[in-house]
């Protein structure tokens, strides 16, 4: 039968063919190998998919244009095809649509009062965060408006992680608050050029066997090829035999002040701030467990990675960060010790988390994650004062989720000098009390640091010093006592009361 072909010219004529039923896919575009691993975690329940539910909140006061806000919202899906984006059912293609039409429909709260609003809103939001998307028929984006007064509303925005991840976010807030500004003075907003989500995929698969690629994966298995360490960060109750993803969020502040001789210490050492609390935070690990021998996975983002500064979608990579540790070194020489090793991680970042653990190939444990149980992102958070809303004024807040894949997800923004640590946690395994203990030993831990950086990392303090001064009472234990034998005691009792 080839042989009718040799030598021939074959010509084929293209036809107008959309294997989809719907008939609204405008292209397909390869899944990432990051979006494929997400959604090999979905099928694993409703309680793992909402785990990849990312939830904001933008407050806003004054007269708000909603019909505006409505058409803002809509040209921000048409310009993103992340956000009119769903997954083919195997999981291996991404289905990029027309723009779904969003009918935002306000939720009117401003009957209700100060007690029973502040319920509702919390209740709005834990079911924001609690409802799973449907990643074949999507959409994979929800939009609600709260109306607490005539001038005070709450925007509630969810995506999936598989579609979204946080610079994702400070993409669609800043251009949302720009279409939002443009239509409400009647004009037309001047942004930059989008940056399509499936030009990244198709780059990610095209560099799939370049030498960088294949440097990165001998890089990332050069660095676990002489173990893998567990991590058993101490737990409050016994590990379920299964994967549990309940999860609630605590927060902690740390002072400015702090910040600043932090940020004083990475510059006597040549590193960033980043470096410096990631290295202090797996110093922290080991004087909490007791481990030399660590891992802790880092969230790195694509967009800055590959320029693609106004690309919406899940580009974050996880970067299992592995790390040895010497009781007897001073943090000084280990943050020096460790910032070469940081940096090469991020150099190293296209090399996915998930095709690390298949060619580790680490023994299978139902209930835990594999290699990175415990996550750290420093990031710098998105100050609300730069959003522009016409007429309006407004708040950015990220909103807890109520699953959560990681044991404890711990991420450090910055704004205006000041550090807030968002910690998520599995409840399964952990009470907020001990959390905020947590949290608070790793203060003081950074404190220590800061007062004394070439103190040994063994001598490290973790306790506040108001527990401390409690510590001390409770061991003070002197007592007057009569210099005698034991048997002369008894026998001087047995005379007191000899019935």
């Amino acid at each position: 039968m080839d042989s009718l072909f040799e030598n021939q010219k074959v010509e084929l004529t293209p036809v107008n063919f959309d294997p989809f039923a719907d008939g609204d896919v405008l292209l397909t575009a390869p899944a990432t190998e990051a979006q494929k691993e997400i959604w090999a975690s979905v099928q694993m329940g409703d309680d793992a998919n909402c785990a990849y539910n990312e939830s904001i909140t933008l407050s806003l006061r004054g007269r708000l244009n909603f019909e505006a806000l409505q058409t803002a919202w809509q040209q921000l899906v048409e310009r993103h095809e992340s956000l009119r984006t769903t997954l083919s059912p195997d999981g291996n293609n991404l289905c990029i649509g027309t723009a779904p039409v969003f009918s935002i429909s306000p939720v009117d709260l401003s009957g209700l009062n100060g007690e029973e609003q502040k319920a509702k809103i919390v209740a709005l939001k834990q079911q924001a965060v609690s409802q799973p998307f449907d990643l074949e028929h999507g959409p994979l984006c929800r939009v609600e408006l709260l109306k607490l007064e005539p001038e005070e509303h709450q925007l509630v925005l969810t995506a999936h992680h598989i579609v979204c991840d946080g610079w994702s976010w400070a993409v669609i807030v800043t251009e949302l608050g720009q279409l939002y500004s443009a239509i409400n003075q009647g004009t037309t907003a001047e942004l930059e050029e989008s940056d399509r989500f499936s030009d990244y995929a198709l780059m990610l698969e095209a560099e799939a066997n370049d030498p960088e690629t294949v440097a990165a994966e001998e890089y990332w298995v050069n660095q676990f090829s002489g173990s893998v360490p567990i991590v058993d960060f101490p737990t409050d109750r016994p590990r379920p035999n299964l994967r549990t993803f309940d999860s609630c969020r605590a927060s902690w502040e740390i002072d400015g002040t702090l910040v600043t001789a932090l940020k004083q210490l990475g510059t006597k050492t040549g590193c960033s701030f980043m470096t410096a609390m990631i290295s202090g935070f797996e110093v922290y690990l080991h004087r909490l467990t007791g481990q030399a021998d660590l891992v802790v996975g880092i969230p790195a983002a694509g967009q800055a990675a590959t320029g693609n500064y106004n690309l919406v979608g899940h580009c974050v990579n996880l970067l299992p960060l592995h790390s040895q540790i010497d009781a007897q070194e001073s943090f000084s020489d280990y943050l020096q010790r460790r910032k070469t090793t940081i940096l090469d991680g991020y150099d190293h970042q296209q090399f996915t988390f998930g095709s690390l653990v298949q060619k580790l190939s680490l023994p299978r444990d139902p209930s835990r994650i594999p290699l990175v149980p415990i996550i750290f992102n420093i990031d710098q958070e998105l100050d609300s004062g730069t959003l522009n809303f016409d007429g309006l004024s407004v708040q950015f807040c990220s909103n807890p989720r109520t699953y959560e894949n990681f044991e404890i997800f711990i991420n450090a923004t910055e704004l205006k000098g000041k550090l807030t640590l968002d910690c998520q946690y599995n409840t399964n395994l952990f009470d907020r009390e001990t959390i905020s203990q947590r949290l608070a030993e790793f203060e003081t831990l950074l404190t220590n640091i800061a007062a004394n950086p070439e103190q040994k990392i063994a001598t490290l303090d973790l306790l506040p010093e108001s527990e401390q001064q409690l510590l001390q009472k409770w061991n003070q234990t002197t007592t007057d006592y009569p210099q005698v034998c034991v048997h002369q005691l008894v026998e001087a009792q047995a005379a007191k009361t000899p019935d």
